[in-house]
């Protein structure tokens, strides 16, 4: 399916992102994992299960959860004869409900850490290139309040985090606010620095 391969790139690079940040994301700086305004975002077990963890617990969560399923032949077969399996949906957006919580997080708490080593630019494209596939692809469906009698413990989960999901995306304001704020704060400080570096000169 040809939305997997956006997911797989959203990885790789918020994976690296992250990578260069960590040390800086610990159970004593981010014991709980929020986004902008305090948002706070829950983990949700197979059972639909809501449990609390420090930022670096549920990252690194999100990251194995992902991995084992990117390298997992039966989820993404590299075979043309094999086919996805029919809860490849359910599986991709518990992908991309993850990779956004880990962006919303990165904003929210590192934003200032990335302008110091001079990533931020690429923060902001990342995050648009996402925001744009959420708004372009059927991530989301308009419809998930009808649960099905036969569904499994992952259909089930899946359903509880696409109304979470919908819920946060509803107040994506939160996120451009921030966005344009960082962006400000940001070009005045580089601003200010060409200043005084011509002003030396």
């Amino acid at each position: 399916m040809p939305r997997s391969v956006p997911v797989v790139s959203f990885f790789n690079h918020i994976n690296i992102l992250y990578g260069v940040i960590s040390h800086l994301c610990t159970t004593s700086t981010c014991p709980i994992m929020i986004g902008p305004q305090n948002s706070l975002y829950y983990w949700i077990d197979e059972r639909g299960k809501k449990v609390k963890y420090s930022a670096p617990q549920y990252i690194e969560l999100a990251i194995i959860f992902i991995q084992k399923s990117l390298s997992n032949e039966t989820i993404f077969p590299t075979r043309l004869d094999n086919k996805f399996p029919s809860t490849f949906s359910i599986l991709i957006r518990k992908m991309v409900r993850l990779l956004f919580h880990c962006l919303a997080h990165i904003y929210a708490v590192h934003y200032n850490q990335l302008i110091e080593f001079e990533l931020h630019p690429h923060l902001n494209s990342l995050f648009l290139h996402l925001i744009s596939f959420l708004i372009k692809s059927d991530i989301i469906p308009s419809d998930c309040s009808t649960v099905n009698t036969n569904s499994n413990s992952l259909t089930i989960s899946s359903q509880i985090e696409i109304r979470e999901f919908r819920t946060e995306l509803e107040s994506l304001s939160l996120l451009y606010q921030l966005l344009a704020k960082q962006w400000q704060h940001a070009y005045a400080q580089e601003s200010a620095q060409k200043r005084k570096t011509s002003n030396n000169q």
